[in-house]
C-alpha cells in the first residue's frame, strides 16, 4: 500500500476456517515498512490458503484513486519468504473478471478499453450511495486467480471470493497482552487465497524463497487482458 493505506493483515484459513494471522498492522505507515519476523515457523499444508486484506482511507481527497505502481495510486501486496523453495511458485494475484467492469460501465466491450475505463471512472460523481454500490460490486464480482511462474502461469475462474469462519474478536482492554498472532478484531469475512501444492514452513529469516501475494485494484490488472 502507499499513502491511504491505514491498515493491511494477512490470515491462515485452513479448512474454511482462520486459525492465526500471519501478519497484522493495524496502524500501517507507508514511511515505515519492515519484515515482520514470526516467534515460531508456521507450516502450510495442502488445502491450506492465505487471507490478505487491505483498508484505505480518502476521505481527505475530492478525486478518486486509482490502482498502479505510482506512490500517488495503490495497490495491495504482501511478500512472504518461505522454504523449501518451490520452483513453480512465485506469487499468487486475484484480481476482478474483467468482465465485470464491462457489466458495471453498462458496455460489451471486449476487451475492456482501458483508456476509456479509466476515463469513465474519472468523470464519475461519487455520492455514499455510489460508495456502497462499489462496496458490495467488489465484495460480491467474479474474481481471477492468477498463480505460478513463467511459462507455467496458471488462470482460475471464480464466482466470488471465498468465505471462511472467522477468528473471534478479542476485546481490547488497557492491561491486556494479546497475542496478535492469534486473535485480534477484524473488519470482513471475505479472502484472497492460493493453496498451496505441498507442505511447506513460513518463517522470514530463511531467505531460500519468496512468495508474493496481491490483491491489486483492479483497474491496474486489466491491462494484462487487453
Amino acid at each position: 500500500m502507499y499513502f491511504v493505506g491505514r491498515t493491511v493483515w494477512t490470515k491462515l484459513i485452513r479448512n474454511k476456517t482462520a486459525v492465526q494471522y500471519l501478519f497484522d498492522a493495524e496502524a500501517y505507515d507507508f514511511n515505515y515498512q519492515y519484515f515482520n519476523r514470526l516467534p515460531q515457523p508456521i507450516k502450510l499444508f495442502p488445502g491450506d490458503e492465505l487471507a490478505t486484506r487491505c483498508i484505505y482511507n480518502t476521505m481527505n481527497k475530492n478525486t478518486i484513486t486509482l490502482g498502479g505502481e505510482r506512490t500517488k495510486d495503490e495497490m495491495c501486496l504482501h511478500v512472504m519468504m518461505y522454504y523449501p523453495r518451490m520452483n513453480n511458485m512465485y506469487g499468487c494475484m486475484n484480481i476482478n473478471n474483467p468482465e465485470t467492469w464491462n457489466s458495471m460501465m453498462n458496455t460489451s466491450s471486449t476487451p475492456v478499453d482501458y483508456s476509456k475505463f479509466v476515463e469513465w471512472l474519472l468523470n464519475l460523481t461519487w455520492t455514499p450511495e455510489r460508495a456502497v454500490q462499489w462496496q458490495e460490486f467488489y465484495n460480491t464480482a467474479s474474481r481471477v486467480l492468477i498463480y505460478g511462474a513463467s511459462p507455467n502461469i496458471q488462470f482460475n475462474n471464480m464466482s466470488s471470493l471465498p468465505k471462511y469462519k472467522d477468528l473471534k474478536p478479542v476485546p481490547c482492554t488497557k492491561d491486556q497482552n494479546v497475542d496478535q498472532t492469534t486473535t485480534m478484531p477484524v473488519p470482513t469475512t471475505s479472502s484472497q487465497s492460493t493453496t498451496t501444492n505441498k507442505a511447506i514452513s513460513y518463517t522470514s529469516p530463511i531467505r531460500q524463497g519468496i512468495l508474493v501475494f496481491v490483491n491489486l485494484i483492479s483497474i491496474v490488472m486489466t491491462v494484462i487482458f487487453i
